[in-house]
């Protein structure tokens, strides 16, 4: 199993000053393999009750965090049923990373209390009921595909948002399974397949374009090469009742997303370190270990990588952002109406579906953050975050 790999040239590490002492950060990755006992790391930032203020710096400095050992973002990227859940659960443990499993429509209709939003579904209009992965499978045509995969792209933007957040506060490494970088693939056969109107195609690149350049691209993809046919008889293998037989997951369907992966891999290879490897018979994960280990991902040069070479006050200003505006580009992900009218719903629908969903009581706060429970004021009120649980209406049109 041989990977074709992006090589890096002489390692070049990067110096950067931090109140006198030298701060150089580690190049290569290391697994237990090879340290023999887990990652020793700062005490992790509790960035998900604190907001990252103007004087956390002075005693929190996020260089220092990303120059810890395996404080790199890694994707896994390879075609339905190439076996990427277990290869990034298995080098999540090897480096002692994060791992954001694939971003699903549960994560989006799952409540914190576990309620799933979609038991109230079939009371909402027909054209504004949740449609997922499996409505898509059984029916690919139908106009709420397009709204699938437009939250898909905010998913997968923000599941990359929240990667940024847990390496600047923590310098724990993550490895995701795909990224909002790639997510462009679905679409792209989406349209090539005729699921979706042009309207719905060039909106969809006007959304990308608004907001795939304001983030870090990876330090390495891992891309997991499956045949179509073998991917096929994964499939019909795994036997989920909504796949098999699928209008959608055809022989050219699955064609053009392997053509488009394999572009997308292309297109990335240009910022990002590269491993492919033919996972048509599955692979070893101690030899992806050994080829990570030899990849310097600290070689910050002209075409590679260089978009983490930025300062100590870039990385503060841009993990103050992942950390407390998260969903500061909502905006971006409205599409508009007067280029899909398509999908320009009558406004008393959208009315009856709102009210739907705001009324399910699970649905307004987090955890511990509803008055309703008894939980804190003064917690509630002292605390500078929004604690409202938000369901989304990325899908629906912007003036609503």
């Amino acid at each position: 199993m041989v990977p074709l790999q992006v090589h890096n040239v002489k390692s070049i590490l990067p110096k950067t000053f931090k109140f006198g002492p030298l701060v150089v950060q580690k190049a290569n990755m290391t697994g237990r393999g090879t340290r023999g006992c887990p990652l020793k790391l700062m005490k992790p930032y509790p960035y998900q009750d604190e907001k990252f203020s103007i004087w956390t710096p002075l005693f929190d400095d996020t260089l220092l965090r990303v120059s810890q050992e395996n404080a790199k973002i890694i994707v896994i990227e390879g075609p339905i049923a190439a076996g990427k859940t277990a290869l990034a659960k298995a080098l999540a443990e090897e480096f002692d990373l994060l791992h954001i499993p694939e971003a699903t429509a549960n994560d989006e209709y799952v409540l914190p209390f576990g309620f799933d939003v979609r038991q109230n579904d079939h009371l909402a209009p027909r054209p504004l009921q949740i449609y997922d992965h499996k409505n898509f499978c059984t029916n690919p045509t139908d106009l709420r595909s397009a709204l699938f995969q437009y939250l898909m792209l905010r998913m997968r933007y923000y599941q990359y948002v929240d990667a940024l957040a847990h390496l600047l506060n923590t310098g724990q490494g993550v490895i995701l399974e795909r990224s909002v970088f790639s997510d462009w693939v679905f679409m792209q056969a989406m349209y090539e397949q005729k699921f979706v109107s042009k309207n719905v195609y060039n909106e969809y690149f006007n959304i990308k374009r608004n907001i795939s350049t304001r983030l870090l691209e990876p330090h390495l993809i891992i891309y997991l090469d499956v045949p179509v046919p073998v991917v096929q008889e994964r499939i019909r293998t795994r036997n989920y009742s909504y796949e098999q037989n699928s209008p959608a997951l055809t022989k050219e369907y699955l064609t053009s997303l392997d053509k488009h992966w394999k572009l997308n891999i292309q297109q990335q290879s240009k910022n990002s370190e590269v491993l492919i490897y033919n996972w048509s018979d599955g692979g070893e994960m101690e030899l992806i270990a050994e080829d990570i280990e030899k990849l310097d991902l600290q070689n910050i040069r002209k075409e590679k990588l260089l978009h983490w070479k930025i300062s100590s006050r870039l990385f503060n200003k841009l993990r103050a952002f992942v950390t407390n505006e998260k969903y500061s580009f909502d905006s971006y992900f409205k599409y508009d109406v007067t280029k899909v009218p398509e999908l320009d719903f009558p406004g008393y629908l959208v009315l009856q579906r709102n009210k739907i969903y705001d009324n399910i009581p699970e649905s307004k706060y987090d955890i511990g953050y509803n008055p309703a429970n008894g939980d804190s004021f003064w917690k509630i009120l002292l605390n500078c975050k929004s604690h409202k649980h938000r369901i989304s209406r990325s899908h629906l049109p912007y003036k609503y």
